[in-house]
């Protein structure tokens, strides 16, 4: 099975009373739509606290799925997320069983099922996330697209956390289950109790992440925007309303973020400062892909003339950043006496850009450096030209940098398990 991207939040609906959980909303029949500037803008669940319809973000509207809140509604699923929000426009259940979203005169499907619909239901199911599917986080608090990290359940049982542009190898893992002798078809889910769990498929619970709770809640787990997954509640109240979240269990007890790999994109490093707010620094010699947006990372502002073969002098000369270290990806390895030798040695070779140096260890690297954080015991070694135009920061494309070039994902049918489509026979 190849890998499906999952994009919407893990979310439950804790049980509530008898009353409440027989509130029947009627099937939506084929024919039937909602449209941002119409009398209907959203389909809502059972228990009228899940809304399926338009919600505005920007200066526009998005499609997606959320929980009706008190004061605010939480946002737990975004249909063609990497799309721009937009204007005006209708969601058709199509005579034809189509779930379709008209805008800007053209018909495009929202989901990918695998035939089609004789009606649709808002439901208040559980959900879970099997293997090879992959929950992402959004790009940040106010914009839904395909964001930084990602969580992937493994085929060996183990749920592991990435930077979202990277490989699925240990080497950019920075958080994962330790679940990896789970068995076949583990699986992560999540009960109405709030019980987070990884099940494999002889039914026998490998690992649970949160214990059941008890009392009337909704419960939501997320990959949010800083890399940490999150289990939320939200109390209902007697009325029937839904109070804000509170978290009840997260993947990572970290009080510096810049553990997180990917918190700062390519050739920039990662400091965490007083007031615990991570933040992205670029070495001399280079400059922020987007200055608005420093997690992006930084590239080089020169342009490389030659070889760079010899003695710091009018074409190169190498900057040193104390207690600063990278992912150690070297192509070659010395053992120096020292940080003049490991610096020299760097200048010396046409392909090193940078070096690490640690112990007497002089690793040489390649650009682009990443996951550079602080550390007590470490040099870095930069290589840098002074020679030559040196390119305007400012005139630089965002797609310079390998660190913007995002993972396709697919969007199948079970994209949004909470919009249930029942097929003709």
């Amino acid at each position: 099975m190849a890998m499906a991207a999952l994009l919407f939040t893990l979310f439950s609906l804790s049980a509530i009373s008898t009353a409440a959980a027989q509130i029947q909303t009627p099937n939506i029949t084929l024919g039937s739509s909602i449209s941002i500037n119409g009398n209907s803008t959203y389909w809502v669940s059972p228990s009228r606290r899940f809304a399926f319809g338009f919600y505005p973000i920007g200066n526009g509207f998005m499609v997606g799925v959320w929980i009706i809140g008190i004061s605010n509604n939480t946002v737990i699923w975004t249909a063609k997320r990497d799309d721009p929000p937009i204007s005006s426009g209708t969601v058709l259940l199509s005579t034809d069983g189509r779930l379709l979203l008209s805008s800007g005169g053209s018909n495009r499907s929202l989901i990918d099922a695998s035939g089609v619909a004789s009606y649709a239901s808002m439901l208040d199911n559980e959900q879970r996330l099997i293997v090879e599917w992959t929950l992402f986080s959004h790009f940040s608090e106010t914009n839904h697209s395909t964001g930084r990290f990602r969580i992937v359940m493994h085929t060996d049982g183990n749920l592991v956390s990435y930077p979202t542009d990277t490989t699925n190898t240990s080497r950019d893992a920075y958080w994962h289950s330790a679940t990896w002798m789970g068995g076949r078809n583990v699986s992560l889910n999540l009960d109405t109790d709030g019980q987070l769990y990884l099940l494999n498929s002889t039914g026998f619970t490998v690992k649970n992440l949160a214990e059941n709770r008890t009392g009337a809640f909704v419960y939501r787990a997320t990959m949010d925007v800083d890399g940490i997954f999150r289990l939320y509640s939200h109390r209902i109240e007697n009325n029937g309303s839904v109070s804000e979240e509170s978290i009840v269990w997260k993947s990572l007890q970290l009080a510096d973020l810049c553990e997180i790999k990917g918190t700062c994109g390519f050739n920039s490093y990662c400091n965490m400062g007083e007031d615990m707010v991570a933040r992205c620094n670029c070495p001399e010699g280079f400059d922020f892909v987007d200055a608005q947006q420093t997690f992006r990372g930084c590239d080089t502002n020169f342009i490389k003339q030659d070889c760079g073969r010899g003695t710091e002098g009018s074409t190169w000369t190498v900057t040193t950043l104390e207690n600063v270290y990278w992912e150690d990806d070297e192509y070659a390895l010395l053992w120096v006496a020292n940080e003049e030798g490991c610096k020299q040695a760097c200048l010396e070779d046409c392909d090193c850009m940078a070096a690490l140096f640690k112990g007497g260890r002089c690793s040489k690297q390649k650009l682009p450096l990443r996951y550079g954080n602080r550390t007590d015991s470490a040099t870095t070694f930069i290589k840098v030209g002074r020679g030559g135009t040196v390119m305007d920061p400012t005139s630089r494309e965002v797609t310079k940098t390998a660190f913007d070039t995002k993972l396709s994902c697919m969007e199948g049918s079970q994209s949004i398990v909470v919009l249930l489509l029942s097929l003709r026979r």
